[in-house]
């Protein structure tokens, strides 16, 4: 719990200082913000690219490469995100997440020891998926995070143009979407 009010007071200090990072802000969450209702975890299964979104760096190592694949486990489902960091180093973490409505597209995950949701906001499960996170911290700031992925390494504007409207509509900035290299030097492995 220590190691989690540090991380909440550099980020906060950082805020106060307007150099926060980009997923950092003050106020609180986007109330009303509803995950994908109508959801199939089956379909969504298998493997995700990851196109571009504000990427949570206590989580999610890999910057370049990244692949997500979701696969079918207990009261939910499992995520295994692996890619390249920033020295080309290859990087593999396994995220176990809840779901309390298996027909609703919003999932429960522990982050930094804090529990936190994840929502799938729209997808065609065969192309594209656009996935959201907030959490209040503290009462004065909230950190937002954002995903645009994609069934193959590129994505066509018409549905990175979804995801963008999706995300604005959920309140995040779409300005501070970044991409992630996806390109013919990924070597990926295998899907899981």
């Amino acid at each position: 719990m220590q190691t989690v009010a540090a991380i909440l007071w550099v980020f906060v200090g950082l805020a106060a200082a307007n150099d926060s990072p980009s997923f950092l802000k003050r106020g609180s969450c986007k109330t009303g913000v509803q995950p994908l209702s109508g959801f199939d975890r089956n379909k969504f299964t298998g493997r995700w690219f990851r196109i571009g979104g504000i990427r949570n760096p206590d989580e999610e190592k890999a910057v370049k490469c990244t692949t997500l694949d979701y696969r079918v486990g207990g009261t939910g489902m499992d995520m295994v995100s692996q890619g390249l960091d920033h020295i080309d180093e290859f990087t593999r973490k396994v995220t176990p997440m809840t779901m309390d409505d298996l027909t609703v597209g919003s999932f429960g995950l522990t982050s930094n020891n804090r529990p936190v949701k994840l929502e799938i906001l729209e997808t065609d499960y065969t192309s594209y998926a656009c996935l959201y996170s907030c959490t209040d911290i503290a009462g004065t700031h909230f950190a937002q995070f954002a995903w645009i992925m994609s069934r193959q390494p590129k994505l066509d504007k018409r549905e990175i143009g979804l995801c963008q409207l999706a995300l604005k509509e959920a309140g995040v900035p779409v300005g501070k979407l970044k991409g992630t290299r996806q390109d013919s030097a990924c070597n990926y492995p295998p899907e899981e």
